[in-house]
Parts: C-alpha cells; sequence; structure tokens
C-alpha cells in the first residue's frame, strides 16, 4: 500500500514535470526584442520603445511591462498573442541608461533588457526619413551625442513613426525627411499635436519626395506656392522646392537657399527650400547652422518652463475650501514636532500624574480604568486634524495647462491631478482620450522626479491611450500623477492677428461652449490689458503696440514673457476656462480646480 502510494505520488511529480518542461518549451518559442523608436538615441525619461513580439507556438495571450529598478510608473500593455502572430508594441521605459521589459504569459515569462550609454545632450533632434541616421552631421566635430551643450539625434522610418503624441515628446525637433508623404493619417495627427504641445518641427525642399507638398499639412507649412527650381552651385545642380510665405509664414534668407518659419501652438515649424541630405548641400559647411536656425529647439524648454511650475502651483487655501465642507486636500498631517510633545505628554499623564492623582486619592485599582480613558483621549488629540477625512467624499483636484492654436482645433492639456479615495477598492478612474503620462521638459533638468505616487495606479496602455480601471486603495487615500491628453472641449476657439500701424489687433472667438476668463495676450516684454470674461459665440480684441512688441523681457525670467519669443509673431493669448473638468473623472471636481489655455494667433495678411 505504501509502495502504490509513493508510485502515486512520483507519477504526478512526473505530469507535474512534464507540464513544466512543455510550459517551458512552449515559452521558448515566444520571442521578445524591444528596440529604441529613435534609434541612437541615448535612453532617457520616458523613452518610447517598440516591443517585437513573434509566437510560434500555442494561442495564448500575455501582459509587457516594464521591471521598474529605481521606482516609476506602473504601466501594463495587454498583448493576445494568437499562434504564428507577430505584434509590435508601443511602450515607455522610465528610467535612464537601462530598461528590462518582461511578457508574462499563460504559459511562462520571457525577458528583454535594453542598454544605452547615458545622455546629457541640450536638444534632441529626431528624424523620420529612408535614412534614419543622415542628422548624425548634427553631431559636430566631437561625434558625441552625450556632450552636456551639444546635440544628440536619432531617427525613425516612415512605417516605424510613432501614431502617439507621447512617442514624440522626447524630441526637441522632429525633422520630417524623404519618405514622409507616406505616413498615415493618425501618424500626422500625432506630430501636429506634438509640435502643439511645444515641439519644433522642420520640412525639407529639394526634389525627393517628402512631407512638403503633402497637402494634409497645409494648415501649418509656413510656405505656400511651391514649384522646384533648378540652379548651378559650383558646379553641381542645386534642385530647390522653392515658393512664398504662407500668410502666417516668415521668410529666412540663407547662404545657400532660404527658409520659412512659423508658429503652432506652443511649438514652432520650419521649412528649408533645399533638402540637406541631397548633393551639394551635403558639402555646404553651413547645414548644421542652418537646421538649428530654421527651428527653434529650445520652445519644448520654454513651455516646459512654463507649464511645470503651473503643475505644481495649487490653489490657495482660501479658494480651495470654497463651497467644500471638509477639504482632504488641504487637511494637514501632525508634524513630528507635534507628535513628539503629544507622546511625551501622554507618557506624562499615563504614568506620573495618573498614578500620583490616584494614589493621593487612595484608589489606584482605578488605573485599569484612567489609563485607558487617557489614551483615547491623546489618540482624538492626535486624529483632531485629520479627523475630517473621514467625513469627506471622492474629489480630484487638477491643474492643467491646454495648448490650442489659432485655427479651432482640439488642444492638448498637459495636466496634473490630485486624487481622494475614502474607500478601500479597486477604483475606475475614468480616463478619457489621456495619451500618457507627462514630464514637462526643463532647461538644465536632469533629475529624476515625477511620478513615483502613479505606481499604485494600476495603468494599462491599450495601445492607443491610457486607462486605470483598477485603481487599488486602502482608506483615505491619496493617490496623483500628471498626463498628456487630448481634449475638443475647447475646439472651436479661433485667434487671429492682424497689423495695424506698428503692432497688431488680435481678435479671440470663442467658438467653443465655454466661458473663458481673464483673457490677456502677452509678447516678450509686456502684457496686454486682461478681458475679463468672453462668453460663448462672442469675439474679443486686444490691442497690441508697437511699444509693447519693442519692450524687453523683464532679467527676472517669466517664463510667459519668454514662451512668447516666437519664430513668426512673438505674441500669446493665455486665459482661464471656467468650470471645464480634464483629466480623471474620479470624484467630485474640486473647487480648487484651475484650467487655463494658451493660444497663439494665426497671422492674417502675412509677415513681409
Amino acid at each position: 500500500m505504501q509502495w502504490q502510494r509513493m508510485r502515486g505520488r512520483g507519477v504526478l511529480a512526473g505530469i507535474g514535470l512534464l507540464c513544466t518542461a512543455i510550459a517551458s518549451a512552449q515559452t521558448g518559442r515566444i520571442n521578445l526584442q524591444v528596440r529604441p523608436v529613435w534609434a541612437g538615441m541615448s535612453m532617457s525619461q520616458h523613452m518610447p520603445c517598440y516591443a517585437d513580439i513573434e509566437n510560434s507556438g500555442v494561442d495564448t495571450s500575455g501582459v509587457l511591462s516594464e521591471v521598474a529598478e529605481n521606482g516609476g510608473l506602473n504601466i501594463e500593455y495587454p498583448v493576445e498573442l494568437p499562434s504564428g502572430a507577430r505584434k509590435r508594441v508601443l511602450l515607455f521605459s522610465t528610467g535612464y541608461g537601462t530598461a528590462t521589459f518582461k511578457l508574462r504569459t499563460r504559459l511562462g515569462e520571457v525577458q528583454d533588457r535594453m542598454e544605452s550609454p547615458y545622455g546629457n545632450a541640450s536638444a534632441t533632434y529626431g528624424l523620420i526619413g529612408d535614412n534614419p541616421d543622415d542628422l548624425v552631421f548634427l553631431l559636430g566635430n566631437s561625434k558625441d551625442s552625450s556632450d552636456q551643450g551639444g546635440v544628440q539625434t536619432g531617427g525613425s522610418k516612415p512605417e516605424d513613426a510613432p501614431d502617439r503624441i507621447s512617442a514624440y515628446t522626447c524630441l526637441d525637433v522632429l525633422v520630417l525627411g524623404e519618405g514622409t508623404e507616406r505616413l498615415s493619417d493618425s501618424q500626422v495627427n500625432a506630430i501636429k499635436m506634438y509640435v502643439k504641445s511645444g515641439g519644433g518641427l522642420i520640412f525639407i525642399g529639394g526634389v525627393a519626395k517628402s512631407a512638403s507638398t503633402d497637402s494634409r499639412w497645409n494648415d501649418i507649412r509656413p510656405a505656400s506656392n511651391l514649384s522646384l527650381e533648378n540652379r548651378m552651385v559650383n558646379g553641381e545642380t542645386l534642385t530647390e522646392l522653392d515658393g512664398s510665405s504662407a500668410p502666417w509664414g516668415k521668410q529666412i534668407e540663407f547662404e545657400l537657399g532660404r527658409g520659412w518659419t512659423t508658429d503652432y501652438g506652443f511649438g514652432s515649424v520650419g521649412m528649408l527650400s533645399i533638402n540637406p541630405f541631397e548633393s551639394p548641400v551635403r558639402s555646404y559647411s553651413g547645414r548644421r547652422s542652418m537646421i538649428m536656425k530654421i527651428a527653434q529647439r529650445n520652445r519644448g524648454q520654454a513651455a516646459g518652463g512654463f507649464v511645470g511650475p503651473y503643475l505644481q502651483t495649487l490653489a490657495s487655501p482660501g479658494y480651495a475650501r470654497s463651497g467644500v465642507v471638509v477639504d482632504p486636500f488641504e487637511i494637514q498631517a501632525p508634524s513630528s514636532g507635534s507628535l513628539a510633545w503629544v507622546v511625551l505628554g501622554y507618557i506624562v499623564a499615563v504614568i506620573p500624574v495618573n498614578f500620583l492623582i490616584l494614589r493621593k486619592l487612595k484608589r489606584v485599582e482605578l488605573a485599569w480604568v484612567t489609563v485607558p480613558i487617557i489614551s483615547v483621549l491623546f489618540s482624538l488629540l492626535l486624529l483632531r486634524s485629520t479627523i475630517g477625512l473621514y467625513k469627506s467624499s471622492a474629489a480630484t483636484r487638477t491643474r492643467a495647462v491646454v495648448a490650442l492654436d489659432g485655427r479651432g482645433g482640439e488642444g492638448v492639456v498637459m495636466g496634473r491631478s490630485e486624487m481622494f479615495f475614502p474607500n478601500a477598492d479597486a477604483h475606475d478612474l475614468k480616463l478619457a482620450n489621456m495619451d500618457g503620462t507627462y514630464r514637462a521638459r526643463m532647461e538644465n533638468d536632469y533629475t529624476y522626479y515625477g511620478n513615483n505616487q502613479a505606481a499604485a495606479l494600476n495603468f494599462v496602455d491599450n495601445g492607443r491611450n491610457l486607462v486605470a480601471p483598477a485603481c487599488d486603495t486602502t482608506n483615505l487615500a491619496f493617490r496623483e500623477f500628471t498626463y498628456l491628453q487630448t481634449s475638443d472641449a475647447l475646439k472651436g476657439i479661433r485667434c487671429t492677428a492682424s497689423k495695424s500701424g506698428g503692432g497688431y489687433v488680435v481678435s479671440l472667438t470663442n467658438g467653443s461652449s465655454q466661458e473663458l476668463v481673464t483673457v490677456q495676450a502677452f509678447t516678450p516684454g509686456a502684457r496686454a490689458t486682461v478681458v475679463e470674461k468672453v462668453t460663448p459665440g462672442q469675439t474679443t480684441q486686444l490691442r497690441i503696440s508697437a511699444a509693447q512688441l519693442a519692450a524687453k523681457p523683464p532679467q527676472s525670467g517669466d517664463q510667459a514673457l519668454r514662451l512668447a519669443n516666437g519664430q513668426a509673431l512673438p505674441i500669446y493669448v493665455q486665459f482661464g476656462v471656467k468650470g471645464l473638468r480634464v483629466g480623471p473623472g474620479w470624484g467630485e471636481m474640486h473647487p480648487g480646480s484651475n484650467v487655463s489655455a494658451t493660444i497663439h494667433p494665426v497671422v492674417t495678411g502675412g509677415q513681409q
């Protein structure tokens, strides 16, 4: 009997080993390879990567995630893997230099590791083109993309270009090279929204096919009436895609060829009449400086310098408490000093004072009653500052900036939300059109910061946007994160600028259903008169004088004024949006929430 039981256990163990071996064999038929989207770039926070997955085994499904070594975001990427499938997943690394990703399936787990040298360049240029490494000449003489104060470059072929805004925010400038006329509509839209949020964009000229003559870019391209022209330069034929400035563009003359620039949202757009990757331009000594001048590489940093501090500024306590019975975001935990005094007071009250009094009354036996009472009293003393949390309801407090263009398109939201959860549960944060997490690009900012608290939010990236259907929390929990989101709530708000004397008349038309408040225009050196309110359907005008345009920026470095230093028109319009909710839909909208929008006027009548 004993032998039979042992034999039975041996059979079960053998079956278990066989199942494990089969699962291991099937897992071995899953291949995972992770690579950066922008080949050649050093790894940095929020770096886009592609995970190429091939399943030559049985049908399965899995979840991709990053193995975080130093904290960071907790994002899962679900993927279906039928037998014979080849899938590509866009995902993001959250650290510097090294990233490890794992794919968990029902059959087991596979990993891949991606390493890159640390980069500390002050500007990053990306190229979409048939030859993705054509931008290496920007590295200059050092050929070292990690040089502080220099640049680094990376490239992607048109068919590999991402269709998510978040995959471009690691770039300061994007160049649309040869073959970019093949970009899909979703790729084109993502790039436009990236520029609107603060990126730089460059179109190239020459004879090669590219996005320069693609009609889908007509609304932001700074040149029009384009045609090919040939001329001789040093005995070689130079082909230019020449034309004239669009009404919103400004022309720039170079030693070889010409260019046009304009502004779009927070970003800048440039176009060259020549192709810097063709002969005879390849041998032109000034092509590096031409690329540097045609689009502002610091626009993303200027936008980050404006948006970043804004997101960190919370509502004042007086305003935040307005209309709130108990405000969970304003309740402060006791300081360490207060805790120390309370604990010391408790020890004194329980031992010497309590027993001295009871001894004097000759009722020491009552200590078993008085000690619990004193403990409860001191516990209430400790909890007096946080007891209000038990009365608070679920709420979200948001600070956000919405970047708009003057043509009335949808906006790009750069926001930060704090959420209060009164009960322990798995909560749906009700995220809509969330493109990804956001990290403001700050000048000379090489430190790690950001979304450690978001690690508990259980994000899911479904390949189109970010959702959080099951945010696990304890009772009385707080969470926060920063994000990039698209919104059509302000679609229809148009802003134009026309010359008037030495200045401009800026017209703002509110074609949305939102009420705009505290409307003001600003230039690099001055701000215009404030218009208190613009209701839906209303148009208001702001006059910018020649003196305001000529005023020098203050030495204090006002980021809003710095942001106004545009390529073609140094004017921006900023306003608040009353009652607009962006970001998570969790709980009640906190009255301390604040949404500000910034729009760049479209010039009518030209700059020449």
